[in-house]
């Protein structure tokens, strides 16, 4: 993906096995999904057919490159928040999916460096309760991708 706006996100997916359709998760847990690719469908980005179908929800903001450890801790609390009153871990544990969900954390900034979000104990909790793996997954933004 090529950007050049210093953005963070916290998705949600669930992933089906490959070649074979998941359930209808936008009934399971009651919750409209940002982005569902089915099997066929062409990748984002790309002109490959996905081959796994996925869905997902996502928070996102555009922050500055000062504020982007704590857009992405908003982004995720946010999330949790939308899973927590929706019962999602519950849910997906009764429909035998927990396995094929994961939360990730994400984004674009100017320096790296300003990645370094803090977990408190309370969103470690949280986080432990639902369930999920959380993976991140920051970029830099190359020089000649940044505005003039």
């Amino acid at each position: 993906m090529k950007t050049d706006r210093t953005f963070v996100r916290a998705t949600f997916r669930v992933f089906g096995n490959k070649g074979k359709p998941l359930p209808d998760i936008t009934a399971l847990i009651g919750m409209k999904p940002d982005r569902h690719k089915q099997i066929g469908d062409l990748a984002t980005g790309g002109g490959i057919a996905v081959s796994r179908e996925t869905w997902s929800i996502e928070e996102r903001e555009e922050v500055s490159d000062e504020d982007f450890a704590e857009g992405a801790e908003r982004c995720l609390d946010r999330l949790i928040d939308r899973l927590e009153r929706a019962g999602v871990s519950e849910k997906l544990r009764a429909a035998g999916l927990a396995s094929m969900a994961e939360l990730k954390l994400g984004g674009f900034c100017k320096e790296v460096r300003n990645a370094n979000v803090w977990h408190t104990s309370v969103r470690i909790g949280r986080l432990a309760a639902l369930g999920l793996p959380l993976g991140e997954d920051f970029y830099q933004l190359v020089e000649e991708e940044l505005p003039l």
